[in-house]
């Protein structure tokens, strides 16, 4: 992954001094260890920016959209 993401920012006019690449356990559940591995709480602190509300309201709206698909 750090290959592909370094590439992946080369190929876009970008020269990355360093990447770095984490799987994301967004219910918090870590079965890869830190440092590799983050948890959904730490994504606004992660990112430096708020990150959690936006995707909790893309994920209300896909359940809803789901509860109304299974309700028929």
């Amino acid at each position: 992954m750090q290959l592909l993401l370094k590439s992946y920012g080369q190929s876009r006019g970008l020269d990355p001094a360093s990447v770095s690449s984490h799987v994301i356990f967004y219910y918090g559940k870590l079965s890869v260890p830190r440092p590799f591995a983050i948890k959904g709480s730490e994504l606004d602190e992660h990112f430096g920016f708020p990150v959690r509300d936006a995707i909790e309201t893309v994920n209300d709206r896909f359940k809803d959209r789901l509860f109304s698909i299974l309700a028929g």
